[in-house]
């Protein structure tokens, strides 16, 4: 399976060669078997890419990712190969009844609300938590993830945040995060044929991965749970932003590390890009009526 993720974050030449992708820099040139990439993130602007290189990415489902200047994505090319089945699947998508959409959600924000109370818990933070995951109705009709959510962001930083603050550099390592996992999800869910704009919560007509968008959100906790550690280590500081408040290569890199971090699916333990996979693969299930929709957990 493949598992590494590139960062291109300085002017670069990239190719393909002998199935190997080639980095062509100003300080030399580096190779990568194109089996072992799961996505390659390109965050500058001056990067080409030739096409056979292209070609080669979709056929070994390696997804790439375009950033701005602010690290928030800006496009993303992604693999539709494989064999599955799309128009079955979009059948089935498109058939969803409400009640089995809001079934899904409840699914969904269960899952979410856990891992944020898992991540509390891995701090030894005293929270009420527990308390809402009785509570959530089909649908979450009462709105028990914005509850949940006051009171997490409230715990998790200490001082004054506000999730809204795009300046902030908190946020600004969140986001970035954020971005590598909904592209993670959106990579897997066109690889198994899914129709990405229809979606099972999220519906803006203007965006292309609303079903990406709903199966990230129990897989914040995890992005959350990385930043908290590095700024509990000292690794992130606002010191260290810049006026602009701009990421360090070692801040990326520590955030990528999400990728290798581990989780806990039906008992089993995982890698996160297997476990992720896995949720995608279950979905057809519970589409189709045959199992049920599956989530990884925090292994903590």
């Amino acid at each position: 399976m493949s598992w590494r993720t590139i960062l291109i974050s300085t002017p670069s030449y990239l190719s393909l060669r002998n199935r190997q992708l080639v980095i062509a820099q100003a300080d030399g040139n580096v190779s990568v078997p194109v089996a072992d990439l799961a996505f390659i993130v390109i965050e500058h602007k001056q990067v080409r890419m030739s096409v056979p290189l292209l070609s080669h990415l979709a056929e070994e489902r390696v997804g790439v990712l375009f950033l701005d200047q602010e690290y928030l994505p800006v496009g993303v090319y992604l693999p539709y190969n494989g064999s599955f089945e799309p128009l079955r699947r979009y059948e089935l998508q498109a058939r969803l009844s409400k009640p089995k959409r809001k079934q899904l959600w409840k699914t969904i924000i269960t899952a979410k609300i856990r891992n944020q109370r898992q991540v509390l818990d891995y701090f030894k933070i005293d929270h009420q938590l527990s308390k809402l995951l009785k509570d959530i109705k089909s649908g979450d009709v009462s709105n028990r993830e914005a509850v949940a959510a006051r009171q997490y962001w409230d715990l998790i930083f200490t001082g004054s945040f506000l999730r809204g603050e795009r300046s902030d550099f908190r946020n600004i390592a969140l986001n970035y995060g954020y971005a590598i996992v909904r592209a993670l999800t959106a990579r897997h869910l066109a690889g198994q044929g899914y129709f990405t704009p229809l979606g099972i919560h999220h519906s803006n007509r203007l965006n292309s991965f609303n079903l990406a968008d709903d199966f990230m959100e129990p897989l914040r906790p995890f992005v959350d749970m990385r930043v908290s550690e590095l700024l509990l280590t000292g690794m992130l500081r606002s010191s260290d932003m810049g006026v602009k408040f701009a990421l360090t290569p070692h801040h990326k890199q520590a955030l990528f590390e999400i990728l290798e971090s581990e989780v806990k699916l039906g008992g089993e333990v995982f890698n996160f890009l297997k476990g992720t996979e896995t949720m995608i693969e279950s979905f057809q299930d519970a589409l189709a009526g045959t199992g049920k929709l599956v989530i990884p957990g925090l292994n903590v």
